[in-house]
């Protein structure tokens, strides 16, 4: 069992990095992030970005604290398999998204996978918890302690993490990954 804690994520001449090791994020598209006090967040009103790790992961259990504007279209996506071309055709992705037009696929979603199936919670404004377990073909998530969706028939069983913002403000902290084996 491996623990992988972000604690601190560093913006240094366009380069995503992460205590303790300044080599396992990367930056793509053209979302402004910045981290101060152990918060990294979106300030962009218009672009699309993602925090992507540099390390494939299989089993895992992922926890991070997220806080939303309204205006704001994120996500935590798993899995992903292109690292350059992060899509929901090729990773899962746990909307953060209150407002998404097809409610379904709101926050605490495995979105185009899982709706939530119990219970529907709104994020924005304030400081949430995803738990995210990814163990073989299923896929778990908690928002604040409540299960919102699950899936049985995940295809991919490895890739990298990534973090989403289009539009509007999101901020991360607390980032944990813990490495599990069946």
């Amino acid at each position: 069992m491996r623990l992988l804690k972000l604690t601190l994520v560093l913006v240094l001449a366009g380069c995503v990095a992460s205590a303790p090791n300044l080599d396992s994020w990367s930056q793509t598209g053209d979302a402004n992030w910045i981290s101060t006090a152990g918060i990294t967040k979106s300030t962009n009103q218009s672009g699309t970005g993602f925090l992507v790790s540099t390390e494939l992961y299989d089993d895992f259990e992922l926890t991070v604290e997220f806080k939303p504007d309204a205006t704001v279209n994120s996500g935590v996506l798993i899995r992903c398999q292109d690292p350059e071309d992060i899509a929901l055709s090729n990773c899962y992705e746990i909307n953060i998204w209150d407002l998404h037009p097809n409610q379904d696929y709101r926050t605490g979603s495995i979105v185009i996978h899982s709706i939530p199936p119990l219970v529907h919670l709104n994020s924005v404004g304030k400081w949430n918890q995803y738990r995210i377990i990814a163990m073989g073909d299923k896929l778990s998530v908690w928002l604040n302690e409540e299960l919102t969706a699950e899936m049985t028939t995940a295809e991919f069983s490895s890739g990298h993490i990534a973090l989403q913002s289009v539009g509007g403000k999101v901020q991360f902290r607390n980032l944990s990954i813990k490495t599990l084996t069946e």
